[in-house]
Parts: C-alpha cells; structure tokens; sequence
C-alpha cells in the first residue's frame, strides 16, 4: 500500500490472504453475492420460530436467485446513490426523518488510513459503505466505520464497528436487502478480525466492540447479526487458532434505541 511507506501499519495486504476481503491502495476492497446458502447458513433471528425463519427465507429466494454487495463500489458513486436515495425520499417518504449523509457521505473513502483523536491515541482504519445492487440499481447500502487502536502497554488491540446507518430504497423495503446487507457486513467485519489476529503482536489480547445507536427492528437485528458472526469467529479463533498467545475476547456491544 502506497502509504504503508510513510506510516506503519499494524495490517497488511498480506494478512487477507485467503479472505473474502483484500487491502489494497484503495483501503478494504470486498464484493461478495448473496444468495439462499448464504442466507441458511448465517440468518436465524429474523422471525419468531423457525418456521417463520424459513417462510421469510423462501419469500426471499422466489424474489430474486441473489443480492450483489461490494464495498465502496467503483460503480455507483456515492454521489449518484445520495442522489437516487433522496429523490426516492422526496417522492416516496416525504415524512421520513433519515439522513442519509449520516451513513453516506458524497465521496467513498477509499484509503485504509492513520487518524489521531483529540486526546491524542491513534488508529487506523477506514468508512466503509456496503453497497446492494439489483442488477445495476442501488437499492440499499450499510455506511460504517472500523478503526484499530493498539495499546502497546495494555498489549491490546481494540477492533471497534461504528454502524452508522442501514438504508433501504423506499421501494424495495420488505424483500430482504437489508437481511443480505447484514450478511455482508458480518463477513467483512470477520474478516478484519482474522487479519488482525494474524497481525497482532505475541501476547496480545483482541477486543472487538459494536457501537450503534437503534432506532428499528431491523436495524437491532442487523447489529445482533454482525455480533453474531463476529463472536462466532472469535470462538473459532480461540479453539482452532494457532497463535495460542493471542487471546480474542467476545464481542462488546454498546448498542440501544
């Protein structure tokens, strides 16, 4: 990566071997398509009971064989989705309080980068905005933002998610886009957590946190599946990983309406 020549960070391309997700100049870069396997085998929370669990699943598969996600997408900008988002407010949802800046901002970020807060600690990471496409057509996006900090005193890496905002084209709510977008996050999001366990220092413990502020069913769900996923990982970490001095805690959530 072009700034890993000026400041030293703690990933790597090389700790995404193998990954669905990669870093490259342009920061994480992950596309994935989202279809019924995928949605058997991550989704259990989005009914009461099983067998609704399963009529919602099917509902969705009649609808379309599977969502393409990508993360900062080249195609559309975020410019050009702010655009179909609010015109889609406007026409649809006058009434509807949201704003969409607060996920979307007019540019991707498209650099893995160095930040330094006001009380002066430093980290590293990036806003990331998932993007779901019917064909060509956005119509739905999740903007977050990951960001490392490492304590070389406390020998611990905190990995914290801010889900900033999920969004679904007026439109197309009710058909599951926001099941497959939570799906992608909680792929991308453990996969930073593998690469940071590759690239943490011996002896360090990893704390992943998930900050959301609630403001719907739908979005209480796509954080629990994020959680989810992630502390999935971390038991897998803990019983199969290699590197027995790292220690991977479950996830903290600091989430509520």
């Amino acid at each position: 990566m072009t700034q890993s020549s000026k400041v030293s960070f703690l990933l790597k391309p090389k700790h995404f071997d193998g990954l669905d997700s990669r870093l490259t100049d342009q920061g994480l870069r992950f596309s994935t398509h989202i279809g019924p396997t995928e949605r058997q085998d991550e989704i259990f929370e989005i009914a009461d009971g099983d067998y609704e669990v399963e009529n919602k699943l099917e509902e969705i598969q009649h609808l379309r064989p599977y969502t393409k996600i990508s993360a900062n997408p080249r195609r559309p900008s975020a410019r050009s989705m702010l655009k179909v988002f609010r015109d889609a407010q406007e026409q649809l949802l006058r009434d509807e309080s949201i704003s969409l800046t607060y996920g979307l901002p007019d540019k991707y970020a498209l650099r893995w980068d160095r930040q330094r807060n006001a009380d002066g600690e430093e980290s590293e990471g990036q806003h990331v905005v998932l993007v779901a496409l019917e064909g060509n057509d956005p119509v739905g996006f999740a903007g977050f933002v990951i960001r490392l900090t490492q304590d070389s005193e406390r020998k611990q890496i905190d990995i914290s998610h801010s889900l900033n905002l999920v969004y679904v084209h007026p439109a197309h709510r009710g058909q599951g886009f926001g099941i497959d977008l939570s799906i992608a996050c909680g792929y991308l999001c453990r996969d930073v957590l593998i690469a940071t366990y590759r690239a943490a220092p011996a002896g360090y413990t990893i704390v992943p946190y998930i900050y959301a502020d609630l403001e719907s069913k739908g979005g209480e769900r796509f954080t629990r599946q994020v959680v989810d996923v992630l502390d999935f990982q971390a038991d897998m970490l803990r019983m199969y990983g290699k590197r027995k001095s790292i220690a991977v805690q479950s996830v903290v959530m600091d989430a509520g309406y």
